[in-house]
């Protein structure tokens, strides 16, 4: 393998979007690589998000959030097709309905060339969900970008966040998802999408198809973290009330990659000691607990001062 770069910085590739959330339809910035983005940024480490937006409102909205959280962006702006909106409606049991309310997007048009490739010489990860994985057009690119940053050594951190319902799974999509998981040295996911991916599979099962490091958030119950060496349990803390679940595993999951991204650069993300992963799971609980209590998903950010994430773990 190549020698991998230097440079701390982390390319988020993908949706940013507009959230609807509840009955009232109150509009927050969304969508995961965004999210991880501003959760990345807001624990200093250097980050860019690659996306595209429509050349309307929402994508007006979108592009002067990123400006507020001070996150580097290069967001294509698409006159064809509009900004992603997703409405969000949770019930009083925690289980949400998730619906896209705009018809083919801005976001399922990401070209590969439109993105400076020498950003990828520098970077020293890539982050990316399955939602390109859905789409034609986007997936040329994901999978362009993401074969593009391997070359380079760079670390592929994949999170699948969708569920397969009956008109999204192609073989072409399950295609895509499979040699993704091949292609990730880290990978993240739900409780939930875990059961729509993967069925009675364990995380040591999908270490034998690619990644060194399965991460399996489980709500309140905490986090599972699976290493060919190590299979670690991380509780969460109790958070009440909750007002929002939404973008929780995105602030985890930037917390804990802010946390192991010294070793995580230099190293296999195998190697990192059951301590390391202890640290970085209790700091993304921390931070995702933040999240919990404020509506949309970055809102929370703005309620604590910046942490100091190379020190003990809160």
């Amino acid at each position: 393998m190549p020698d991998r770069p230097t440079s701390p910085q982390i390319v988020c590739l993908g949706e940013a979007v507009v959230d609807e959330l509840g009955p009232d339809g109150a509009r927050f910035p969304g969508g995961s690589p965004a999210n991880v983005a501003v959760g990345l940024h807001r624990h200093g480490v250097p980050v860019r998000l690659w996306s595209r937006v429509g050349e309307d409102a929402e994508g007006r909205f979108v592009r002067e959030a990123l400006v507020r959280a001070g996150v580097p962006a290069d967001l294509v702006v698409d006159p064809l097709h509009p900004t992603r909106v997703v409405q969000i409606l949770e019930a009083a049991d925690g289980t949400r309905r998730v619906q896209i309310r705009t018809p083919d997007t801005a976001d399922q048009y990401l070209q590969a060339d439109d993105y400076d490739r020498a950003v990828l010489e520098q970077a020293g990860m890539l982050y990316l969900t399955a939602v390109p994985l859905l789409h034609d057009v986007s997936a040329a690119a994901a999978q362009t970008l993401v074969e593009a940053a391997r070359a380079r050594g760079a670390l592929i951190v994949f999170d699948p966040n969708i569920r397969l319902r009956p008109e999204r799974a192609r073989p072409a999509v399950r295609q895509r998802l499979d040699a993704m998981l091949a292609r990730a040295n880290v990978v993240k996911t739900s409780a939930a999408t875990w059961t729509n991916l993967w069925g009675t599979r364990t995380p040591a099962d999908l270490l034998d198809a690619g990644p060194s490091l399965v991460i399996e958030t489980r709500g309140a119950a905490g986090v599972w973290l699976q290493t060919p060496r190590h299979g670690v349990a991380v509780p969460a803390p109790r958070v009440d009330p909750v007002v929002d679940t939404t973008g929780a595993g995105d602030a985890f999951l930037a917390a804990f990659l802010a946390r192991l991204w010294p070793a995580l650069a230099g190293s296999s993300p195998a190697e990192p000691s059951i301590g390391d992963l202890h640290d970085a799971a209790v700091l993304g609980h921390h931070w995702a607990g933040l999240i919990l209590c404020h509506r949309g998903a970055v809102t929370g950010y703005d309620a604590e001062p910046p942490a100091d994430d190379t020190g003990p773990a809160p």
